[in-house]
């Protein structure tokens, strides 16, 4: 039998339980992420007050009563998003720096004897004439240059047949024969640029364009006169040319016409090598016929002149013509002057014109910028010595020849005496002292090709 006192015990312990089960249920009441919060439960804040139908408090109940049960509230951490943003890296390339090498040859004088020879290779091959042949040991120097400038030195006036001294005309096969050699423009300005006039002058330029060269020194018209010349190489570098020479053998311009031939006026070609570096040119050069000929060492009109020209910052480098030998090379600042590049076509032989007739020299001058924008400078000079073999009229490429076994007696000493001669002269400015260090090596091509011994 349950006495009365038992069935109390039983009864207070039934309630403890029951109490003890609604506080573990309402203390695990959380919402989920996307649920609804019953009751609030997971807001953070003041205590939440819970009414329960058998209210159960920690001291014991007033039998009868109504019990509030105060249930801290339970604080859930804020969710934190993280949002992660990638800033693209921004790579700033510069541009490497560029070079340029530039190839220069002298003198183009077909006289009587070239003419004749161009005549027996052009029936060779069903022309009136043809002078490529010529070119033959040279074209593979001028075609790797990345531009090859000739110069020019007599007119081709197309109503006329060819002539020799004094008064030269060339036929337009041998604008097209450079053109095939690997050029791309020649300097015109000569002593010989007006020996056939007005009409000379306009045809000669006309004979290189249509064999696809361009030309400085002489114009057709003021506005050709004063647009400047420029070549674009495959690197992107352009290169202006200004050709103008001293003198034009007592022979005079028409007052209307000053702008058919440029002379060597220090104020004018400065002014253009101006309007060149503002049309976009990042390297000016001038080609100047000058000087005396047969002479080697620079005249005082040279050395002034080109010490003058390359005081400019518009103006890079000089290679001059004119005086039918090899001229030394010289150096103002850190810029450079060719005097002179000697013959490389003509019929002229020591007997007439001194032991140099026959010499003359592939110029190659590479200018390069440090870094992209900071200006072209000076930064290498080769030279290619060459001789003209007056028996068949073709231009040797000396250290090629010298580089063949077979070639011996007096043909191989006549080639190194004259890429000796050729070798001393250009270096003979080059100062002994200290200075003298401060100058580029003139570095001799090596052979393009050799014949094994």
């Amino acid at each position: 039998m349950v006495t009365r006192g038992t069935r109390l015990i039983l009864a207070w312990t039934a309630l403890v339980a029951l109490a003890l089960g609604i506080g573990v249920a309402v203390s695990a009441v959380q919402p989920g992420p996307g649920r609804p919060d019953p009751g609030g439960l997971a807001t953070g804040g003041a205590p939440v007050s819970v009414t329960t139908v058998s209210a159960v408090a920690a001291t014991r109940p007033a039998s009868g009563s109504a019990t509030t049960l105060t249930v801290p509230a339970t604080t859930v951490p804020p969710t934190t998003t993280t949002t992660t943003t990638t800033t693209p890296s921004t790579t700033t390339t510069t541009p490497p720096p560029r070079s340029v090498t530039i190839a220069f040859t002298g003198d183009l004088i077909p006289h009587n004897q070239v003419i004749r020879q161009a005549t027996a290779y052009g029936r060779q091959v069903g022309v009136n004439y043809d002078f490529r042949p010529m070119f033959d040991g040279v074209r593979s120097h001028i075609g790797s240059a990345d531009l090859a400038i000739c110069h020019m030195e007599t007119p081709i006036r197309a109503d006329r047949g060819p002539s020799g001294f004094p008064r030269f005309n060339a036929p337009a096969e041998l604008a097209l024969a450079v053109a095939d050699a690997g050029y791309d423009g020649c300097s015109s300005a000569s002593n010989h640029a007006y020996d056939q006039g007005r009409t000379g002058v306009v045809d000669t330029v006309t004979a290189l364009v249509d064999a696809g060269l361009r030309t400085s020194g002489m114009a057709r018209t003021p506005s050709e006169r004063d647009t400047p010349v420029l070549y674009t190489t495959a690197s992107g570098v352009v290169v202006a040319q200004i050709s103008a020479t001293e003198q034009l053998n007592g022979a005079r311009l028409p007052p209307d016409a000053p702008w058919l031939v440029r002379r060597i006026d220090p104020d004018l070609i400065l002014a253009d090598a101006h309007t060149a570096r503002e049309a976009g040119a990042d390297v000016v050069v001038l080609s100047l016929h000058w000087g005396v000929e047969q002479r080697v060492d620079p005249t005082p009109f040279q050395t002034e002149m080109a010490e003058t020209l390359l005081a400019s910052p518009d103006v890079d480098l000089i290679v001059g013509h004119h005086a039918h030998t090899v001229q030394p090379i010289e150096r103002f600042g850190d810029k450079y002057v060719v005097y002179g590049v000697g013959n490389f076509l003509t019929n002229q032989l020591p007997s007439c014109c001194g032991p140099g007739a026959q010499d003359g020299v592939i110029v190659e001058v590479t200018l390069s910028e440090e870094t992209r924008g900071s200006g072209f400078r000076t930064t290498g000079i080769s030279y290619v010595p060459t001789w003209v073999d007056r028996s068949k009229m073709v231009i040797v490429d000396i250290p090629t020849a010298l580089a063949d076994p077979e070639l011996t007696g007096y043909p191989r000493t006549v080639l190194e005496n004259s890429e000796a001669r050729t070798t001393r002269i250009l270096n003979q400015l080059r100062p002994g002292s200290v200075d003298g260090e401060q100058w580029l090596p003139f570095v001799e091509s090596r052979p393009l090709t050799t014949t094994p011994g």
